[in-house]
């Protein structure tokens, strides 16, 4: 229990869709810099998901 048992990588499209969504919602802009935001942390965390086999 707690473990990693379970998880799956999230696409980062999709995941950058919801945040659009959400942005709006609230009126907030969701610009290309956040988009790359979102990119790059999928980027940097995707060796670690790799290397646990997500």
């Amino acid at each position: 229990m707690g473990g990693s048992e379970g998880l799956t990588v999230y696409d980062v499209n999709k995941s950058i869709e919801t945040a659009k969504v959400m942005s709006s919602r609230r009126k907030v802009k969701f610009n290309q810099d956040d988009e790359n935001l979102f990119r790059e942390i999928f980027n940097l965390t995707k060796y670690d998901s790799d290397k646990k086999g997500f």
